[in-house]
């Protein structure tokens, strides 16, 4: 109780020790006019002021808040102090900084590493240390004597908030036992062990109690001395400037026991220290009890400043607080924590409540009017249904905070006009993926991404322009032909000089970028503002097969759950960046590597594909017998780990019990990345992201799987190496699970995702946009859509059109296959008197598309 009492009392040091809380008389005064623009803005963040501090140890603070606003209810969007202050700063072109030297702002940055975490470059005067002690306060002083126009400085000051270190051993008496709290929330536990369920944190010690809060004080005065000698430089150097503190989430001090884990999203560990000084504002001294986001801070710096607000930022400006301390609030601020594995809590709070909800289905509703410390869980109360529901709900909100929030009244200077992107877009890519889904009718579970094709328009015609990654992916996400990007295979370098990667046009226009897993082949030639292709990636070698005769290398039933492989970790990384963008425009394109081989997933997967169970394809006699033997030569490389089983050309699998166990472990890679393609569907359900995201899913080529005489490889020209699965999703679809019959290629989504999110058209490109078979699927399409492979020297071209697959070898060689007929590519009919005509017909179509195979060509 000791604890609770100090930390409570510490609340209120900015105002309620000095006599400043604002009562009813308040409303009495005369109405006050806004504070005027401040010559520039100081961001102060302070490490070791979270929660507050005993008010005789933090006389500046105390002084800071006597002439300006504190908010005693102002709570930080993550526990975690690096995440919060990350949060408050912004990053890139939304940065604070990057905000105000667009308005035309000159920025100075004093701190760095955690304490400050920007790129130096982002500041006009970038001073290292984190306090601006001797020849750093020099510095600073000329430097803001030397301002004449508007100015933001942004200065970390204080220790470090670590961890509180050398504490006596809890208690471990019985009746000093915390109540029941989530076992998510709490323990630090993997959330795939033993998800759901509760722990009791044993009680701290009272020595360790009061080494906390020693330690804590300390910081504090630390924090308070640096603050002293700032606001000094600053009241010299540059009169009229106002000042913002923000303090870090205060360190556990034990309320509410000994936690595994000190990220826990109650009051004590969210609510932080938040004061506002600038000339002229209304009613100084007196303290604001409404509820505030420190993500707040960053328009509330604009509005200051008198520079013209930000409509993307997720919090909104605090001027109408300053004008008036009881002016209507907020009705709630929004928490979350990020942690390992896509664990992600959400919290919101209430005038009286404080909910959180926990990925395991946990929940925790305290009742701020009669228990302030949180110490009784009521979510299980049956006469709390009403509250649960109503609380659960606000973290759903109708609009994202930045259309919903935004505060575009706090300045008379209107908002930047240039044209923003209208909509998200999501973009899930998986390797080797070929058409064997159920929603194309394949005997495979993947009931996500038949929910996603059921949600938008399936294109049931989709083929690739090379069978291989990086040139499939490269001319998709640059909206050239492989002609042009000179792209062939995965050696050729990936950055084509002059195109602008879909993703970097997005980046343009306003639209924050990420990527998790493999997007392009080589990521580090390609910009974006979050990459986490990190050593999850490389802990694997999709390439990689087992050495000798150890067939069975090629399928792996793994250990362990989903979280334990590399896909699972990042759906759940892409599932908490669309937590953590859902207030902005963004970009966001998942990689997911299976079922490229080796296949390996849970075993619990490969249960669901026993391998008697699966069919095959028919093995013909006469195998190849019948295709060019250029095109065997090439497409039969030898494919190591694999027997030959005495069977020429290299490559070539006859044996079924091979096929069956080959196939089941495909089919069952692919159901498992079907299950981590449903976790970022269910993120976009519970953040409300479908009214504003393009959705795309794709697979980068097809690949075989024992038919054409036995091929395991994706490589070639037939109809199983370019047929890929495409369904596009997108708000205002007039017809949702309607299928396009019309051939297409993946290089048409380029202009397709910019039409579809409200950007500017894009020229240049070689593809055609989608839109209009989105909006009537049953439209036409392209009167024929072609395709090619490296030969080396020369290439080899592939046209599909009209049921037919024509193929043109460089020695004159051809194949044409009746796609509508039973025996398919089983059956080249190059040769056939009675195709003549066909063969003709297509041939010339190919050879004028390779003349000219610009868009702007074809008829």
């Amino acid at each position: 109780m000791m604890a609770r009492s100090v930390a409570r009392r510490s609340l209120f040091l900015l105002g309620a020790s000095l006599g400043l809380v604002a009562g009813p008389s308040c409303r009495l005064l005369s109405p006050a006019a806004p504070p005027p623009p401040a010559r520039g803005v100081v961001l102060v963040l302070a490490a070791g002021f979270g929660g507050g501090g005993a008010a005789e140890r933090t006389p500046a603070l105390v002084r800071l808040a006597a002439s300006g606003r504190a908010f005693e209810a102002a709570f930080a969007p993550d526990p975690e102090p690096g995440a919060a202050r990350a949060a408050v700063l912004g990053a890139d072109g939304r940065s604070i900084a990057a905000l105000f030297r667009a308005r035309g702002a000159a920025t100075a940055g004093l701190g760095g590493g955690r304490s400050l975490p920007l790129d130096p470059a982002a500041w006009d005067l970038h001073l290292a240390d984190d306090l601006p002690a001797g020849a750093h306060e020099s510095r600073l002083e000329a430097w803001l004597r030397a301002r004449a126009g508007p100015f933001l400085v942004v200065a970390a000051v204080g220790a470090d908030p670590g961890p509180v270190r050398g504490l006596p051993p809890p208690a471990t008496a019985a009746g000093q036992l915390a109540p029941p709290l989530p076992r998510i929330a709490v323990a630090d536990l993997a959330f795939s062990d033993r998800p759901g369920g509760t722990v009791r944190p044993p009680a701290w010690s009272e020595p360790a109690r009061r080494r906390a809060e020693s330690v804590h004080l300390e910081r504090s005065m630390v924090a308070d001395a640096a603050l002293a000698r700032l606001v000094a430089v600053v009241d010299r150097a540059a009169p009229g400037t106002a000042l913002v503190v923000v303090g870090d989430p205060p360190p556990d001090r034990g309320a509410h026991g000994l936690l595994a884990r000190p990220d826990a999203l109650f009051d004590e560990t969210l609510r932080s220290t938040l004061v506002v000084r600038t000339p002229g504002l209304a009613r100084p001294g007196r303290s604001s009890p409404r509820l505030v986001s420190t993500l707040d801070v960053a328009p509330t710096l604009l509005a200051l400043a008198g520079l013209a607000p930000e409509p993307a930022l997720a919090g909104r400006s605090l001027m109408p607080l300053l004008t008036d301390p009881l002016a209507p609030g907020s009705t709630e601020v929004l928490s979350s924590v990020e942690r390992k594995a896509g664990r992600v809590g959400r919290s919101v709070r209430s005038l009286r409540w404080r909910y959180s909800e926990w990925p395991d289905g946990s929940r925790e509703l305290y009742d701020h009017d009669a228990d302030p410390g949180e110490t009784t869980n009521l979510a299980a109360r049956p006469e709390r249904r009403a509250s649960v529901a109503e609380m659960s709900r606000l973290l759903e909100p109708s609009l994202p905070p930045a259309e919903g929030r935004s505060d575009a009244s706090s300045s008379s200077t209107p908002p930047r006009s240039e044209p923003r992107p209208k909509r998200n877009v999501l973009i899930i890519l998986v390797d080797d993926l070929n058409t064997r889904v159920g929603a194309w009718g394949a005997p495979v579970k993947t009931p996500a991404i038949d929910r996603l094709a059921a949600r938008g328009v399936r294109f049931d015609l989709a083929y690739v322009p090379v069978a291989m990654c990086s040139p499939s992916r490269v001319s998709m996400l640059t909206g050239w032909r492989p002609e042009r990007t000179g792209v062939w295979n995965n050696l050729d370098p990936p950055r084509p000089e002059g195109a602008v990667p879909l993703q970097e046009r997005f980046a343009a226009h306003g639209a924050v970028t990420a990527a998790v897993g493999k997007v392009y082949h080589f990521p580090e030639q390609f910009r974006w503002a979050v990459s986490d292709r990190s050593a999850d990636v490389a802990e694997e070698d999709p390439d990689a097969r087992a050495s000798g005769d150890d067939v069975q290398g090629l399928w792996v039933e793994a250990p362990g759950t989903d979280l334990d492989q590399p896909d699972g970790r990042r759906a759940r990384r892409a599932a908490a960046l669309l937590e953590r963008f859902r207030s902005r425009r963004f970009f966001l394109a998942l990689g997911l590597v299976r079922p490229h081989t080796r296949w390996i997933a849970p075993a619990r997967y490969f249960a669901l594909y026993p391998p008697e169970t699966i069919a095959l394809p028919p093995f013909p006699a006469r195998g190849l017998a019948d295709v060019p033997a250029i095109a065997v030569k090439t497409l039969a490389q030898p494919l190591p780990g694999l027997p030959l089983l005495g069977r020429e050309p290299a490559g070539l699998v006859p044996d079924p019990a091979f096929r069956r166990r080959a196939v089941a472990a495909y089919q069952a890679c692919v159901t498992f990345a079907d299950a981590q393609v449903g976790v970022v569907l269910d993120a976009l359900d519970r953040f409300d992201l479908w009214k504003d995201t393009v959705i795309v899913l794709a697979g980068d080529n097809g690949y075989h799987l024992g038919d054409h005489g036995g091929f395991f490889r994706k490589d070639t020209l037939f109809e199983e190496g370019l047929h890929v699965p495409l369904i596009v999703a997108a708000p205002g679809l007039p017809r949702t699970g309607a299928v396009v019959r019309s051939p297409v290629e993946l290089l048409d989504l380029y202009p397709t995702v910019v039409e579809l999110a409200g950007l500017p058209p894009a020229e240049g490109l070689d593809g055609r946009s989608l839109v209009p078979l989105l909006v009537d699927p049953a439209a036409a399409g392209r009167p024929a859509e072609s395709y090619r492979r490296v030969q080396p020297p020369e290439r080899a071209w592939s046209l599909r059109s009209d049921g037919f697959r024509y193929t043109l070898w460089p020695d004159g060689s051809e194949e044409l296959y009746d796609l509508r007929s039973r025996a398919g590519e089983q059956e080249n009919l190059a040769s056939r008197p009675d195709r003549a005509a066909a063969r003709a017909r297509l041939r010339a179509r190919l050879e004028a598309l390779v003349a000219s195979p610009r868009p702007a060509a074809e008829p």
